[in-house]
């Protein structure tokens, strides 16, 4: 026995498949039409549902489609019987019907129904046939097949309307939805098949909804009161229309008025909305006509710093840029003459306050108060131009510096040959003073060589360092005599027609600082003076002093405290700095030099070194008549370079030295001195004999003097060979540039004694004697 459900509005064929099926003993529920068959399936789950495919309410294609949704019938097999199947076949298809009979003799559709009910395989009797059959017996209906027709058109008509319709029975349950119904409540039409049309609507406004149906009558009404009812979020109007007198039918319009009342509130609030806009907008936004800017956003006017009516009093080209003002104008009247113009481009703007200002500009031409205009858009990117010159001023260091690595390791060759004949003269001037006495003229004339020696020491150290070949440090430093210095080499890169004076007394304090740091400050201060008076003649003036800052002083500036400081100053009487500008000259990049003539760079490194010798540089200067910078460096209490040194007697001894250098006549003058201070030398200017006599040897040397430069073997490596041999041998190790060993390095490899060279006599006596008493 099978569970079987009968769904046809005609009676007759109603009854014979309802008898039919009840004759051979199968359970069998009936249904006039969609509507009705949805209330009977609400409790009972039928094996086949035979339908009809033409009835009111809801039809046998929307029926099949509303139970194919439904989870309790995923097994049921649905037949739809129709006269028309022939017709509409292709549309039946894609309802999820089973099968299709055709009405015809009743003897044929028995046979028919029966068959299906027979079969005892249902996964292939069931499947969708590829064209209906048994449609041979069935005679032609025209009336039916033009009323099928008119359906179809009516459909297409409601389907393409834009107001939501709803045809509802009475008790309010629905029974056919257009597209626009759908859309409008976000549901699929089979789901709202058959659900009450109060459902659909906010479950706020469902109890109003509700008694629309108590006194509903046949008469139109439309619901237009405030609150509007609310669908799927969306505002809408209803209106009820009766199909026709006492059927018990409704058409519900529904007429989503969301969007034409926010369409109402944009329109009232228009004017405001595009005031804000037009007003907050990022781009300055104008209109020029002859020449003129009007109607200008408040971005305009905070760009070119004007009001409104300041604008309005001269020709907009007098605030462009006079390098750019030709080729402005040129393309604003090829853009008025309909010429080709470059969709957007950039120029450089002045403002009220003189500053230069770059923007991007695009325009289109309009017609504004019955005559041609343009309207303008006008977009800051002074940012975006200063962060490019940044990057190409960032570029320029990184060539600048690679230059300067290069020339460091140039500096760094230089040096350690340098130092070498520096070592030779030094060496054997001094031994020519051990042997001529004091008073003699000639003792004096070697002092002098002695001395210059030392200062080209100097000289060679403070290049390695500057070059970064060698690592800087602060000491106790007499600043008048860097600075005194730095002078003599920056005559040669300042022009003659600028005078330099000096004011550098000797009694000035030191202070700790970094002598090629002080260097730096000195050539950028001096060469910006120089700068400042190229065009004419002018006076440079450095002085150095000392002075004291009290407590009242100290009180009003953080970066000073009480107490004594030695004073740098640097001035000229170049064009000077304008008040507008001159708090910005210590900013990195900032410059006033022309492009190509500056980085913007020197002044910052100023700043940075002062700051970094805990001091403060300031700055005064009035336009046309010169600048002074001023800067305060902590003072110490050190002896003055005047002061003369106690004379001690050098440390002499008796012990064995090996001395190594692949310079014979280093190997030669520093033999001599060592020997003149009581000591056995042997010399040995290739470090691999040097290694083979030490080896032969060990037990008899004292203390091992070694270059740390040399071809073959390197003598930090020459020192690890000879400490295989004899771990505690002592050892100094001499450089011309301290790049590839520093001095805490040289003492982990058990180096005791690190010096650089050319080695004075008495730096190389007490070095030894500290040494070889282990100091």
């Amino acid at each position: 026995m099978k569970k079987i459900l009968v769904v046809d509005n005609d009676q007759f064929f109603l009854e014979f498949i309802r008898d039919l099926l009840e004759k051979e003993g199968h359970e069998v529920q009936i249904a006039e039409d969609g509507l009705s068959a949805l209330d009977v399936l609400d409790g009972f789950t039928p094996d086949f549902i035979f339908s009809d495919v033409i009835m009111p309410n809801i039809d046998g294609k929307r029926l099949c489609r509303i139970l194919r949704r439904m989870d309790h019938l995923r097994n049921t097999k649905i037949i739809m019987i129709s006269s028309i199947v022939n017709e509409s076949f292709d549309e039946l298809k894609t309802c999820g019907a089973d099968r299709f009979i055709s009405k015809g003799p009743f003897e044929q559709m028995a046979h028919d129904i029966l068959g299906l009910l027979g079969q005892t395989d249902p996964s292939s009797s069931f499947l969708m046939p590829e064209k209906p059959r048994n449609t041979g017996r069935l005679k032609p209906r025209t009336v039916t097949r033009e009323l099928l027709s008119q359906s179809r058109h009516l459909e297409l008509l409601l389907d393409r309307l834009s107001e939501a319709i709803f045809e509802v029975m009475s008790g309010g349950r629905i029974v056919y939805a257009n597209s626009a119904a759908t859309r409008l409540t976000g549901t699929s039409e089979e789901q709202l098949l058959g659900c009450p049309f109060q459902n659909i609507f906010s479950k706020k406004d469902q109890p109003r909804i509700e008694t629309l149906f108590e006194p509903l009558g046949e008469n139109y009404r439309r619901f237009s009161e405030d609150p509007l009812p609310k669908v799927n979020d969306h505002e809408v109007l209803l209106e009820v229309v009766p199909i026709s007198k006492g059927n018990g039918k409704w058409l519900m319009i529904l007429e989503n008025v969301s969007e034409q009342k926010a369409a109402a509130r944009a329109l009232e609030k228009s004017e405001e909305r595009y005031r804000i806009l037009f007003e907050n907008a990022n781009d300055a936004i104008f209109v020029v006509q002859d020449d003129i800017v009007k109607f200008p956003n408040r971005r305009t006017l905070e760009g070119l710093g004007c009001t409104e009516e300041e604008l309005s009093r001269k020709p907009f080209t007098d605030f462009i840029h006079p390098d750019d003002r030709a080729f402005v104008l040129e393309r604003h009247l090829n853009r008025l003459l309909g010429s080709p113009v470059p969709s957007s481009y950039s120029f450089r703007l002045i403002d009220k306050s003189g500053e230069v200002k770059w923007f991007e500009s695009d325009a289109v031409v309009i017609d504004w108060e019955d005559k041609f205009a343009t309207l303008n858009f006008l977009r800051n990117i002074t940012a975006r131009k200063t962060a490019e010159k940044e990057r190409e001023q960032l570029r320029d260091q990184l060539t600048q510096a690679q230059k300067m690595e290069a020339i460091g390791t140039l500096a760094a060759g230089v040096a350690h040959n340098f130092n070498n004949i520096l070592a030779i003269i030094l060496g054997n001037t001094e031994l020519t003073m051990a042997d001529i006495p004091g008073s003699n003229l000639a003792w004096q004339r070697l002092e002098e060589i002695r001395k210059a020696c030392l200062m080209a020491k100097d000289v060679i150290r403070e290049i390695l360092s500057f070059s970064r070949k060698s690592k800087t440090e602060q000491k106790a430093l007499h600043i008048a005599t860097v600075v005194t210095e730095s002078l003599k080499f920056l005559r040669a890169s300042i022009p003659t027609s600028v005078d330099i004076r000096q004011n550098i007394p000797n009694d000035t304090f030191h202070i700790v600082g970094d002598p090629t740091q002080i260097h730096q400050v000195m050539i950028n201060l001096c060469i910006n003076a120089a700068h400042a008076m190229e065009d004419k003649e002018g006076i440079l003036e450095v002085a150095v002093g000392n002075t004291e800052i009290d407590k009242d002083t100290a009180s009003k500036d953080p970066a000073l405290h009480p107490g004594f400081y030695v004073q740098l100053s640097v001035s000229d009487t170049g064009n000077g700095i304008s008040p507008e500008i001159i708090d910005r000259v210590f900013d990195p990049f900032f410059t006033t030099k022309d492009e190509g003539e500056g980085t913007g760079l020197g002044l910052s490194v100023v700043h940075g070194i002062v700051k970094g010798h805990h001091g403060r540089i300031s700055v005064k200067s009035k336009p046309g008549k010169g600048t002074i910078f001023k800067i305060l460096f902590p003072a110490i209490k050190e002896k003055t370079e005047g002061e003369q040194k106690e004379s001690q007697k050098l440390p002499t001894g008796k012990e064995s030295i090996l001395f190594v250098d692949d310079e014979e006549s280093i190997v030669k003058v520093n033999q001599q001195l060592l020997e003149g201070l009581g000591y056995r030398v042997t010399g040995r200017t290739d470090p691999f004999e040097a290694l083979e006599f030490f080896r032969a040897n060990s037990q008899q040397i004292d203390l091992i003097i070694t270059d740390m430069t040399m071809p073959k073997m390197t003598g930090d490596k020459l020192a690890r060979a000879i400490l295989e041999i004899r771990s505690d041998m002592p050892i100094i190790l001499c450089t011309g540039y301290n790049e590839k060993l520093a001095e805490d390095n040289a003492q982990e490899l058990g180096i005791r004694k690190y010096v650089e060279k050319p080695i004075e006599k008495e730096i190389l006596a007490r070095s030894v004697r500290e040494v070889l008493d282990g100091q």
